[in-house]
């Protein structure tokens, strides 16, 4: 039998054909990363990284910190072919593209997430916030993304636990579909379409991983991949930057619990997760309070994407996201 499921928040669909769920060959083993000789986020080596742009605790030994990335793929002056119809030639104009940052998130040598002290989630977390929240007053800047990669499969080039921002003059494409649907919803039936998704993950129970007293974390009806794992605050709420130190230090041990239950699935699966929050494109650069609502989206790199997904934008998921969280409530 294969289920077809229609993704709420974006074009295409999802095919989950239930007699491929046993097959070996969709499940492939984790890429490992090579460590470096010497590794330029351990504590120590600072001089081997551009300077802090902010760090916590404020005082004493830092245990996260945020660095320019040394290497990245926005700079605030970016080249730009243009092309002169009076020359006919091409010039190249420096223009203002972005910034691109890096979040280290412990000073010891350590790879898995789960590994962090709760003390270093919580300050992690706090460095998104404070992050966007400098992104938001410069003017020239529409959107900060955040996103980490676990895992060489995963698009990871240093094993010690990092994530990234990059924060851009534009809304990322995936982003500003989201807000498209989210308010062709709220037009349509005066509602969040977020809310009203995550209150019927809740009821029916099937596809919920696990929640506290403000968050919950499911695997959505229509999951893209195996494992695929939503986090979103239960309160419809726009912008990441705009949340509490105690919000943050209740999201921390839930990303890390179901985090840590992706790392042991089997084969040592590295992911992906990103955080979807409100671009800075409302009056006096507000969140979309009506028409966003934040979440952190987590994607294991169990499965790849293969002609299908690439030449037709539908996707092929393996694994039911019912199975899929029954798998992850049973590692918890």
């Amino acid at each position: 039998m294969i289920d077809v499921r229609q993704l709420p928040l974006a074009e295409g669909r999802v095919l989950i054909p239930f007699e491929r769920v046993a097959r070996p060959c969709d499940f492939r083993p984790a890429a490992a990363v090579r460590m470096p000789n010497r590794c330029p986020f351990c504590a120590g080596n600072e001089t081997e990284t551009p300077d802090s742009l902010t760090a916590r605790p404020a005082d004493g030994p830092w245990e996260v910190r945020v660095i320019p990335n040394k290497f990245p793929a926005l700079s605030p002056l970016s080249p730009l072919d243009a092309f002169d119809p009076v020359t006919t030639r091409l010039s190249t104009i420096p223009l203002f593209f972005g910034q691109h940052e890096v979040v280290i998130e412990s000073p010891r040598h350590i790879t898995r997430f789960s590994e962090l002290d709760p003390r270093q989630v919580e300050y992690t977390l706090q460095a998104y916030r404070d992050r966007i929240a400098a992104h938001r007053v410069d003017l020239r800047l529409v959107y900060s993304l955040v996103f980490r990669n676990c895992g060489a499969d995963a698009g990871a080039s240093l094993e010690h636990v990092h994530s990234q921002i990059m924060a851009t003059r534009w809304v990322p494409a995936n982003v500003a579909t989201e807000i498209r649907y989210l308010r062709r919803w709220r037009k349509r039936c005066g509602r969040c379409l977020l809310c009203d998704l995550l209150e019927h993950e809740i009821r029916d129970g099937r596809r919920l991983v696990a929640e506290s007293a403000h968050f919950a974390a499911w695997c959505p009806y229509a999951s893209r991949f195996a494992y695929e794992t939503w986090i979103m605050p239960k309160q419809h709420l726009a912008a990441f930057d705009e949340q509490p130190d105690g919000m943050l230090r209740e999201l921390g041990p839930l990303l890390q619990e179901v985090a840590g239950r992706i790392e042991r699935l089997p084969g040592g699966t590295g992911y992906n997760f990103w955080l979807h929050t409100s671009p800075f494109t409302g009056r006096g650069r507000r969140p979309l309070e009506g028409g966003f609502h934040w979440h952190l989206e987590l994607m294991p790199r169990v499965t790849q994407q293969a002609g299908f997904e690439w030449g037709g934008g539908d996707y092929i998921n393996p694994v039911a996201p019912e199975q899929a969280a029954a798998t992850l409530r049973d590692l918890a």
